[in-house]
């Protein structure tokens, strides 16, 4: 097997193409202004690409994203990857790789799942598409929880909708990437205010994010949900997401020797 530096943004989104519901983020990643922002590894047997690493550095620490055969992880870890901190990314069979070169901190089961265009189911509602006006309204409503990284650029490059009670944002949905020359989106950015749970918003703000995504073409949205959230899980299932693969997100330390 070799390692060795991707730098052609085709032969990255060969590989990506084949698990993009798994890889929604990284295709998203490879849009110009985002691309600058990752450094990309891959591993070679017989010349065949068989595992690549993602370090996107747009946040700190820097988010690490794997996919492919775990040998090839495990040599990329082991000769490309020296980064002292990192944010996982990372599916279940991965993680106990991950975990002889790094030391983890309460990683956090998560559920990766997706939705096909022509599987959407829409619910109605009044939803409001925000602007960039509505950002310090977002943050607002960001400090009751959610929107953890949440940036306020992603409301002009994205696709956010809320839902406004006497000129107050109490809900929202929304996106962190959405690529259209890679015809995919991954949702985030979900947030009711406490006290107005149980009443249908998050449902109606996502349905109406769904559906002006794929209005303008995207066929292929994913989200990342803590698999303990059993009532995100529904609403999103409700709407015709479906679970695809378990993973784990959290935050992860360079062990002291690597072997």
């Amino acid at each position: 097997m070799r390692v060795r530096l991707l730098t052609d943004p085709n032969r990255i989104r060969a590989f990506l193409e084949t698990d993009r519901y798994w890889a929604d983020y990284a295709l998203g990643d490879l849009e110009p202004d985002l691309y600058k922002l990752t450094e990309w590894h891959g591993v070679e047997d017989e010349g065949e690409l068989i595992a690549l690493t993602m370090l996107y550095t747009g946040f700190e620490p820097p988010i690490w994203f794997a996919m492919g055969d775990g040998r090839g992880i495990e040599a990329l870890l082991a000769q490309s990857i020296h980064v002292p901190s990192i944010n996982l990314s990372v599916r279940d069979e991965h993680l106990p790789i991950v975990e002889k070169y790094y030391r983890t901190v309460t990683p956090c089961p998560m559920w990766k799942m997706a939705l096909d265009a022509e599987a959407f189911k829409p619910i109605g509602g009044a939803a409001v598409r925000l602007t960039v006006k509505d950002v310090p309204a977002l943050q607002t409503l960001y400090t009751f929880g959610g929107g953890d990284a949440f940036q306020p650029s992603e409301v002009a490059a994205g696709v956010f909708y809320g839902i406004k009670q006497a000129g107050h944002l109490i809900a929202v949905a929304g996106t962190h990437v959405v690529s259209d020359n890679e015809h995919i989106a991954a949702l985030g950015n979900v947030m009711t205010q406490p006290d107005q749970r149980g009443c249908g918003y998050a449902t109606i703000t996502t349905s109406a994010v769904c559906a002006t995504l794929i209005d303008r073409g995207i066929t292929t949205i994913g989200l990342s949900v803590a698999r303990e959230n059993q009532s995100a899980i529904r609403v999103y299932e409700k709407l015709g997401f479906k679970k695809h693969v378990p993973f784990y997100e959290g935050m992860a330390a360079q062990k002291d020797s690597r072997s």
